[in-house]
């Protein structure tokens, strides 16, 4: 059932010659690949297609013209990229064994199917991670049994965020919890790896925290919200407006904590200039800031590690992140009194 296409760019050296060599074989020429893998049931085309497999190569990420033509088929033509020893190895051991297996697992203890495989079925997408911690999350998912996809596709099944911020995390944050694309974090990935078996999505989920109307969390959540990077303001530039004074609080004291807070978040206090967020507890003229947002909002998303609130975090946290008028519903001369009845933790304190 597996269709190859053989690059033709391919060295003759290392990894192929060795294939020739342990196979009996001193013809160390393409057409030698060609001939060693159709005696052995596949089928081999001379022109790349949607009908392709697996592309056999020894320069993956060095010819950029296979590169190319893998990351534009990659939705509608899933073919595997696998090297000359890859085919060696299932030859001499008369199975398929998996294409993500590296050289130091021994291919007797993989079905033809890659049943075994922890990440079997996984096929993810990162947000936030640098050049080189892509590669290296890339060469574990894949290792395990998983795919992964640059662009945050119908097929994609996780998304390993390194911040709750972005675009892609924007997108997942309202899908329901219970299916893919599940939102997770490199701590669900390393524990799975670890313990040799695919955790639990819904364990490694932050909207749990971000939803729960009590306000409160255990340690499990509290951990799995700690497990994102802290760095939810990085690139943004903060203003700060007229503040609510609480208690025995001074303005300049709040100011500076306000400040304080939003830095060690990786935002910047400016003064003037393009401003993505101007911070005010009141209605005021936001001054030419892309938005206005409350104190409460910074220190929400501090505690939750996040700027994307999913909509049904928005339903009791959101009208609070908006400046209101001072006063609104104070009465002349006699403030109204209320009681609030059925509410408890972080929502009663809200309301009042």
């Amino acid at each position: 059932g597996c269709v190859f296409f053989v690059d033709t760019s391919m060295g003759l050296e290392g990894e192929g010659h060795s294939m020739s060599q342990a196979l009996g074989s001193e013809d160390d020429s393409l057409h030698q690949h060609r001939i060693l893998l159709r005696e052995h049931g596949a089928r081999v085309v001379d022109n790349f297609n949607a009908s392709c497999t697996h592309v056999l190569t020894n320069r993956a990420g060095e010819n950029s013209d296979v590169d190319n033509m893998m990351m534009s088929t990659s939705d509608f033509c899933p073919a595997k990229v696998v090297s000359p020893a890859w085919a060696q190895a299932c030859i001499r051991a008369g199975i398929r064994i998996p294409e993500t297996a590296h050289d130091g697992i021994s291919p007797a203890v993989f079905s033809a199917d890659s049943d075994r495989h922890i990440l079997s079925g996984v096929v993810a997408c990162l947000s936030g991670f640098d050049a080189e911690e892509r590669a290296n999350i890339t060469e574990k998912v894949q290792r395990h049994g998983g795919e992964m996809r640059c662009e945050l596709t119908d097929k994609v099944t996780h998304l390993i965020a390194h911040t709750l911020r972005g675009a892609k995390v924007r997108r997942v944050i309202n899908c329901p919890r219970e299916t893919p694309p599940h939102l997770v974090p490199l701590l669900w990935l390393e524990r799975s790896i670890a313990d040799g078996r695919k955790e639990a999505e819904t364990g490694y989920d932050p909207r749990r925290g971000l939803c729960a109307s009590s306000g409160t969390s255990g340690d499990d959540v509290r951990a799995v919200v700690e497990s994102f990077g802290p760095q939810i303001f990085a690139g943004m530039r903060f203003t700060l407006g007229e503040l609510r004074v609480e208690g025995d609080g001074t303005v300049d004291s709040v100011l500076a904590g306000m400040a304080q807070e939003i830095r060690e978040m990786g935002g910047e206090i400016c003064e003037e200039g393009e401003v993505s967020f101007r911070i005010d507890d009141f209605n005021r003229d936001p001054a030419g800031a892309f938005a206005v947002r409350t104190c409460f909002w910074v220190r929400e998303c501090c505690r939750w590690r996040t700027v994307e609130w999913p909509t049904e975090a928005l339903d009791w946290r959101g009208w609070l992140f908006s400046p209101m008028p001072q006063h609104p519903i104070a009465g002349d001369g006699c403030p109204y009194k209320i009681t609030l009845t059925g509410y408890a933790g972080v929502p009663r304190e809200v309301i009042k």
